[in-house]
């Protein structure tokens, strides 16, 4: 797979008239050092070479308009110009590479791309499921694994649902059912961009051929969970460094149809999974088809969702 997904608009396959019309991405990063290690752990920051988290040593800050942002990345482009840390003797490798400009939010005000920040009610939510039995239960029956990783990590941890992927990996279910809302809260801002986006394309209130998302493992695996095909698409665990979820908007015959392929990492190459989307049954999916099955998961007023709701206290647990 290319790391540059290139689109070349319009293309038209004369077999069936078929139109792309505009397609978005969301991937995940390239490979980081780890974001962090247990106090115990011999192989601390100092070991990477670079701080916590992050592809080198240079920190680079912007004004949030285009020009100042592009005029950054320019000044990169010619700093890094003899550096090793662009891949060397890589064929298709740009070498007259364009600067695009990289719009940013604050963390706490990106809901789209950080699953569940700033969102009380999606905290309220995540707190209650791991007060119920089944993951109470789980917690028992490895009570001797806490107690042996607490015991040599030189840290404490508490063991809930954000932890144990920590520390463990991907683990999930505890036999709890979907929990839609939480769904809405913690993915649906993600899949609502890209809905929006689509709808935007359609009424020509914009000119974008390419939409792309730069973003975590995170939020990938709540886009994939609110189109009902995580586990499908990426089985029980995370997706890997540089995966990549394309959306295509394509029209036949005056309709409009959706798209999705995925590709694994930086080396795989794309596959469509649309058939696997609920409802979608082909590889071109009729786009009020997707707009039907995930409307439930799509948030409205984002003050109102997120706030919390009050639930009595003996109303917790059930």
């Amino acid at each position: 797979m290319l790391f540059i997904y290139i689109i070349l608009l319009p293309f038209i396959t004369a077999a069936a008239a078929q139109k792309l019309v505009f397609a978005q991405t969301l991937w995940r990063h390239g490979a980081r050092t780890p974001t962090g290690t247990y106090p115990s752990d011999p192989y601390q920051e100092s070991f990477w070479g670079v701080p916590w988290g992050e592809l080198t040593k240079t920190t680079l800050r912007s004004a949030d308009t285009p020009r100042c942002i592009q005029s950054a990345m320019a000044n990169m482009a010619s700093f890094y110009s003899n550096s090793p840390t662009y891949p060397q003797n890589t064929n298709g490798w740009p070498s007259a590479w364009t600067p695009i400009p990289v719009h940013s939010r604050p963390k706490s005000e990106d809901r789209e791309l950080e699953p569940g920040v700033s969102c009380p009610r999606a905290n309220q939510l995540a707190n209650s499921r791991e007060q119920q039995p089944s993951f109470q239960n789980f917690l028992a029956s490895n009570w001797q694994l806490f107690a042996t990783i607490n015991a040599n990590a030189g840290k404490t941890y508490e063991p809930t649902m954000e932890t144990l992927f920590e520390i463990i990996g991907s683990l999930t279910g505890f036999g709890l059912p979907e929990d839609t809302e939480l769904l809405k809260l913690r993915g649906g801002f993600m899949l609502k961009a890209f809905i929006d986006n689509i709808k935007d394309v359609i009424s020509n209130s914009t000119t974008t051929k390419y939409y792309v998302f730069s973003g975590h493992d995170t939020i990938m695996r709540q886009l994939l969970y609110c189109l009902g095909v995580k586990n499908s698409v990426v089985g029980l665990g995370i997706p890997y460094y540089a995966s990549m979820i394309v959306n295509e908007l394509w029209m036949m015959n005056g309709q409009y149809y959706v798209k999705f392929l995925f590709s694994a990492n930086a080396d795989s190459e794309l596959k469509d999974f649309t058939s696997l989307i609920p409802t979608c049954k082909s590889d071109l999916c009729p786009l009020n088809t997707l707009l039907t099955y995930v409307q439930r998961y799509l948030p409205a007023d984002a003050t109102k969702v997120c706030s919390c709701v009050f639930v009595p206290r003996n109303e917790i647990s059930t």
